[in-house]
């Protein structure tokens, strides 16, 4: 079984990283039964309770706002409920792979995020001189710029370099 991200539906908990040596791993986060939620630009598969709504299981705002950003078209439509287990896509036997790598170290790093971002007719990416706590406050940040900014028409998070104060 692979390695991935338990995104929990309490924000005061920072994601965590863990192995899953078995489904019943995966049930002890969400609970059975499972679904899979694809979130194919970034390679991965948020597992949540299949009766999230059925068993009243609260919004996973941090999961929620990841799907969101990396699957504009749900945006405020839907949302995901209880904690969340982000795996990587199926192997071809179907079987859940390790979340990729450095999608992960983005998620995982408490370091700070910045946004950048893309100008209608420019080429280059813009930094924000803001820098965000976590990679979910990120998102946050980006959605406003989206929706505020003239022009902006894309985002995307980086983690704060090392050398930046």
């Amino acid at each position: 079984m692979p390695k991935g991200i338990v995104i929990r539906a309490d924000m005061k908990a920072p994601p965590e990283f863990h192995d899953f040596n078995i489904i019943a791993d995966l049930e002890d986060v969400t609970g059975y039964p499972l679904k899979t939620v694809p979130i194919p630009t970034l390679g991965v598969v948020a597992v949540a309770n299949a009766q999230g709504n059925k068993r009243k299981l609260p919004v996973n705002t941090y999961a929620t706002l990841l799907w969101w950003f990396w699957v504009p078209a749900l945006r405020r439509q839907v949302v995901l409920l209880g904690d969340i287990v982000l795996l990587g896509e199926p192997d071809p036997d179907g079987q859940p792979t390790n979340v990729p790598a450095p999608f992960a170290g983005y998620v995982l790093s408490q370091n700070g995020h910045r946004v950048q971002l893309k100008v209608t007719g420019e080429k280059d990416w813009y930094r924000t001189a803001t820098i965000a706590p976590n990679y979910f406050d990120a998102i946050v940040l980006a959605f406003e710029l989206l929706d505020n900014l003239p022009g902006a028409e894309a985002a995307q998070i980086v983690p704060r370099a090392s050398h930046e104060v």
